[in-house]
């Protein structure tokens, strides 16, 4: 399997101007309690894993009823998650959402920063498992990449999927970078052009 798979060609990103305008012209209009400097799982480089000046704001909440502490079990099934009110605010980029090719959507966070400032590079998790989520960049104004045998490949359009096992980032290219990340479960048709044919959804399983 590859380690990052461009999506452009099966998605209809038409509006994406408007969705990031959207983006741009309203979050300062949203609460900072819905807001937090992004953090990464397991950094590269050194001990920090926050990125000062880049923030990330959850479009969906966990529902505290099945877990205490947040689970990474939990982040593509949708029973899980509920939207947060702070989603009313963007309602081009819920729209744009729901037309993904998705069966179910668990979580949903954007990751953005006003000024030119990287992410660290990092990986999610490494459990034996693949995790079926579409990752959005609204504008060019970052650029994600993965790091395979030391080198950085970059995502070349606007839309990918990538194994969140490797080491991956993001450069900045200007000022406003925006990019969303949307975890579920494909559509069996969508997870195919993806993964090829007799692909399988590979869920971590749920332990309590």
């Amino acid at each position: 399997m590859n380690n990052l798979i461009e999506l452009d060609e099966y998605l209809d990103l038409s509006k994406l101007g408007l969705v990031n305008q959207e983006f741009i012209d309203t979050v300062d209009e949203v609460s900072s309690k819905y807001a937090d400097i992004f953090t990464a799982n397991l950094v590269k480089e050194h001990d920090l894993t926050y990125s000062e000046g880049v923030d990330i704001l959850y479009l969906r909440d966990s529902l505290p009823d099945f877990y205490e502490d947040y689970c990474y079990e939990q982040i593509d099934k949708f029973i899980f998650w509920k939207d947060y009110p702070v989603y009313d605010y963007f309602p081009q980029l819920r729209e744009l959402i729901s037309l993904l090719p998705f069966e179910s959507i668990g979580r949903i966070f954007v990751v953005y920063s006003k000024d030119k400032i990287n992410t660290h590079t990092h990986f999610d998790h490494a459990h034996d498992c693949h995790n079926e989520f579409i990752w959005l960049r609204l504008n060019k104004n970052k650029k994600m990449f993965i790091v395979k045998d030391g080198k950085k490949f970059f995502h070349e359009g606007y839309s990918c999927w990538f194994d969140s096992r490797k080491f991956h980032g993001a450069e900045a290219l200007g000022k406003d970078g925006v990019s969303v990340r949307v975890d579920g479960k494909f559509t069996s048709d969508f997870r195919e052009k993806v993964f090829g044919k007799d692909a399988e959804w590979e869920s971590l399983p749920l332990e309590k």
